[in-house]
């Protein structure tokens, strides 16, 4: 497995005619500070290995588990200009997480991405900049498959499947809108999980969001459903994924019009 290229909130290192290298120190060259290393301040969210950011500062630290890029040895110029370094610090080190997608020779591992963000320190050779080190600062201890998403016409308890394929056994908490079809109590029911989400008093076309990721409940006719909170069991969707069970037997005990998206969990590393 060869990691020739990777992107990043949008843009790919080859983009800045760049690809992933190893600068060998024999030949002189040195790390030089660029005087911006961030430090995110996290906090952990509740039923989940996932952490928010809550802030960033910018303090000088040392990092570890670094990796190199360069310029592209095909091309005419093996130097960084400064307004090139400028260009790479800002779509590196940001104070906001973003997408890191590593990119591999014959398209391996392909839907592999993390969330985090970059510090970043120039290698210096003869006082021209021949190449980066940086190193990924991530929200989470792993990585992230492809958005699985559904959308279902149901009948009042009709059933659909769901199968989960995520690295990491146990429950995931994903984006559940049920738009219901008739006045009555919302109840989503796992076969796999013994809680029921529930929210009372809902009305024929208000449409229910329960997101996993913030544990926020959200109507769209919040104006009327005025109680709401109170109405809700305060237990959101789970899908679930173990060893010797995968599939996730979904219904509801109004008819609606439902939408469930979650993203699996990969437990790889970069290479």
């Amino acid at each position: 497995m060869y990691l020739t290229d990777f992107e990043f909130n949008g843009k790919r290192l080859s983009d800045f005619g760049s690809i992933p290298c190893v600068i060998n120190s024999s030949t002189g060259a040195n790390e030089i500070s660029m005087g911006a290393d961030i430090t995110w301040n996290t906090v952990k969210n509740n039923h989940s290995f996932n952490t928010s950011l809550v802030s960033s500062e910018y303090q000088d630290q040392y990092s570890l588990d670094a990796f190199e890029f360069c310029k592209n040895p095909c091309g005419d110029n093996h130097y960084y200009s400064d307004l090139e370094i400028r260009q790479i610090m800002r779509w590196l080190n940001r104070e906001k997480f973003g997408k890191f997608k590593p990119i591999y020779k014959d398209g391996e591992v392909s839907d592999v991405y993390y969330v985090g963000s970059f510090n970043v320190k120039a290698i210096s050779l003869g006082g021209d900049c021949i190449g980066f080190s940086v190193t990924f600062q991530s929200n989470s201890p792993y990585g992230f498959g492809k958005l699985c998403s559904y959308d279902f016409e149901l009948n009042a308890n009709e059933q659909v499947y769901i199968d989960c394929d995520s690295d990491r056994y146990g429950y995931l908490y994903p984006l559940v809108q049920i738009t219901c079809k008739q006045d009555g109590i919302v109840s989503f029911i796992n076969s796999n999980t013994k809680e029921r989400p529930t929210l009372n008093n809902c009305k024929n076309g208000e449409i229910i969001t329960f997101n996993g990721n913030t544990r926020i409940v959200t109507s769209s006719m919040e104006s009327s459903h005025e109680y709401m909170y109170k109405d809700f069991s305060n237990v959101f969707p789970k899908i679930f994924c173990d060893e010797d069970n995968t599939e996730n037997i979904i219904s509801c005990s109004l008819p609606c019009d439902m939408h469930i998206e979650f993203t699996p969990v990969r437990k790889r590393g970069v290479f």
